[in-house]
C-alpha cells in the first residue's frame, strides 16, 4: 500500500521549505514530467488523524477550484485517499502583501488602489459562485509581478464556506479568523459572510494606508472587544503625515461598518467605488488642534472628521451622520480629551432624539457614550445610555447592537456586584 510519500515523490520532487502554517506545510516542488515549479501543500502529520483538518484541507481544494479567476490561487492537484492529504497549486514567486507593505514603507494611494482592485476583483468571482473566503488578510494575499505590474494572487481558502458543503462541529472547533480582521458578527458566533468578507478588505484598505490595522496592537480579547465596541480610528488622525481623499476615508469607514446589514455587501460595488475614487480630488485640510463642536463643524470647520459631519447633514445622510460623529468623537478621543468626546456625544445624542424621524442607529451613539461613561466610573449613567442603547438597537433589529448592549450592562452588572 502506498503511502502519501511514496504518491507524492511519484509525481514531485521537494525543492524547499516555503513556510508552515497552522494546518499544513508548504514546499516549492517540480512537477515530474511537466517540469513546472509548483507549491505543494500537505497536511502537518501531527494533524494527518483529525477529521476536521482533513475536511478543512478538502474544503479549501474545492474552493478554490470552483472561484477559478486569474487573482484566485489554483488547485492543480489534490490527494486525500492515504491517510492524509497534500494540494498542489502553481508557485508563485512573490511576497505577501503584508511582509511587503513592512519592508517598503507606505505606499502611494494609486499603487494602494491598484493592489485592493485586484483582491476586490478575486472576492467578485467567489462571492458570485455563493463561496466565502473567511480568512481574508494580508499574509493571504500574494503580490508577484506580471507584465511589469503588481499582480494580486488571493491564497489559502482553508477556512472557506461553500454552500452545499457545510461545516461541521469537529471543524468548527477548529476553525478561527486573525484577529485583526474579523468582522464584529463573526466575532459574535455568526458564519462568515460576503459582508465580513469585505469587512477584512477594508481593515486591509485601512492598513495600507495608515500602517497599522485599526484595532491591533493588543492581546486577542482586547482586539476582539474593541471590533465589537470602538469606533474605527479616523485615518485623518492616524495618517498624520499624508492627507487622505475624504471620499476613500468615508468608503473605508462603510467598509468597516460594524453593523453587516449596512456596510458595503457586494465586492463589485466596493470595487467600482474605490475605482471611481478621483487622484486629484481636494484633499483635507490640516486638523486644527483646538476643541471643536458640532455647530463649529456645520459652519464648515476645516477639521476633517467634523467636515464628515457637515456634508452628511447637507444630503440628508443619516447613516453617514452617525458615523461621522463616530469619527469625531474618536479623533477627541484619541487627543486624550475624554470630557470634550462626552460633551459632543451628549449634544449629538439631543440633536438627534429630538428630530421628528430619529436614525435608526442612534443606539450607536448611546452605546459609545455608555462606554465612556464607564471608563469614567460613573456607571449610573452609563447603565441608562446602555438601557436606551439597547432597546434602539432591538428596534432597529440589529442583532450586533443588541449584543454589545448586553456585553456591557453584563459588565457594568458584575462591576457593580463587586462594588468597584
Amino acid at each position: 500500500m502506498h503511502s502519501v510519500g511514496d504518491v507524492i515523490a511519484e509525481k514531485y520532487v521537494l525543492a524547499q521549505h516555503l513556510g508552515t502554517g497552522g494546518m499544513g506545510v508548504v514546499y516549492r516542488a517540480t512537477q515530474a514530467g511537466l517540469e513546472r515549479d509548483v507549491a505543494l501543500k500537505l497536511v502537518r502529520p501531527e494533524l494527518a488523524s483529525s477529521l476536521g483538518v482533513r475536511e478543512r484541507f478538502w474544503h479549501e481544494a474545492i474552493a478554490a477550484s470552483r472561484a477559478a479567476h486569474r487573482h484566485v490561487i489554483p488547485i492543480i492537484d489534490y490527494d486525500g485517499t492515504h491517510g492524509a492529504q497534500f494540494l498542489v497549486m502553481p508557485y508563485v514567486p512573490g511576497q505577501r502583501l503584508g511582509a511587503l507593505v513592512k519592508a517598503t514603507g507606505p505606499w502611494s494611494l494609486d499603487r494602494i488602489r491598484r493592489v485592493v482592485k485586484q483582491l476586490l476583483a478575486a472576492l467578485v468571482a467567489a462571492h458570485a459562485r455563493m463561496i466565502v473566503h473567511g480568512d481574508v488578510k494580508c499574509d493571504n494575499v500574494l503580490v508577484s509581478r506580471e507584465d511589469n505590474q503588481e499582480f494580486v494572487t488571493l491564497i489559502d481558502f482553508g477556512l472557506a464556506r461553500l454552500p452545499d458543503h457545510p461545516r461541521t462541529e469537529a471543524d468548527g472547533a477548529i476553525v478561527s479568523g486573525t484577529p485583526d480582521y474579523l468582522a464584529p458578527e463573526v466575532i459574535e458566533g455568526c458564519a462568515p459572510t460576503a459582508a465580513s468578507d469585505l469587512y477584512s478588505v477594508g481593515v486591509i484598505l485601512y492598513e495600507l494606508l495608515a500602517g497599522c490595522t485599526p484595532f491591533g496592537g493588543a492581546d486577542t480579547p482586547t482586539i476582539l472587544a474593541r471590533h465589537l465596541d470602538q469606533p474605527v480610528p479616523p485615518l485623518a488622525g492616524v495618517c498624520r503625515d499624508r492627507a487622505i481623499p475624504p471620499s476613500l476615508e468615508r468608503l473605508v469607514m462603510r467598509a468597516l461598518d460594524k453593523d453587516p446589514r449596512t456596510r458595503i455587501s457586494r465586492a463589485s460595488v466596493f470595487r467600482d467605488e474605490l475605482c471611481a475614487i478621483p487622484t486629484h480630488e481636494k484633499l483635507p485640510a490640516e486638523v486644527v488642534d483646538e476643541p471643536t463642536t458640532l455647530e463649529m463643524a456645520r459652519d464648515g470647520l476645516a477639521d476633517h472628521a467634523t467636515e464628515a459631519i457637515r456634508d452628511a447633514v447637507r444630503i440628508g445622510d443619516v447613516d453617514g451622520i452617525i458615523v461621522a460623529y463616530l469619527e469625531h468623537v474618536r479623533v477627541l478621543i484619541d487627543q486624550h480629551r475624554l470630557q470634550s468626546a462626552i460633551d459632543e456625544l451628549e449634544n449629538a445624542i439631543l440633536r438627534l432624539a429630538s428630530d421628528a424621524n430619529p436614525p435608526n442607529a442612534l443606539w450607536r451613539l448611546q452605546l459609545t457614550l455608555a462606554a465612556l461613561y464607564d471608563g469614567t466610573g460613573d456607571r449610573g449613567h452609563a447603565r441608562e445610555l446602555a438601557l436606551a442603547g439597547a432597546a434602539g438597537s432591538l428596534r432597529a433589529g440589529s442583532m450586533a447592537g443588541a449584543s454589545r448592549a448586553r456585553s456591557l450592562l453584563l459588565r457594568l452588572s458584575r462591576r457593580s456586584t463587586r462594588g468597584g
